[in-house]
């Protein structure tokens, strides 16, 4: 699929950013909301410590229950929000 800009318009990275998140597949983003639950579970079940925590740590403890690479991970999580199902 080829996206047309209109004349006059110059795309920045926000405008390429939107692009990509439109392209994702429904199972991808049902994916995604699930890591973004794990992330929430996980900082809740270390409270205060949380603050504390590397992120490593946080991405291993979310790689053992799902499989998923640490880059992934921290792709999902940086870079994607929690969508709601209902709306996708």
């Amino acid at each position: 699929q080829e996206i047309t800009i209109p004349d006059g318009v110059i795309p920045s990275f926000s405008f390429y950013k939107l692009y990509i998140m439109a392209q994702r597949r429904f199972g991808t983003v049902l994916r995604d909301n699930a890591v973004h639950e794990m992330h929430e579970q996980v900082l809740k079940s270390l409270g205060v410590m949380a603050c504390y925590v590397s992120k490593g740590y946080i991405y291993k403890c979310i790689s053992e229950k799902t499989g998923l690479s640490t880059r992934t991970i921290s792709y999902i999580l940086n870079h994607t929000r929690k969508h709601n199902a209902d709306l996708i």
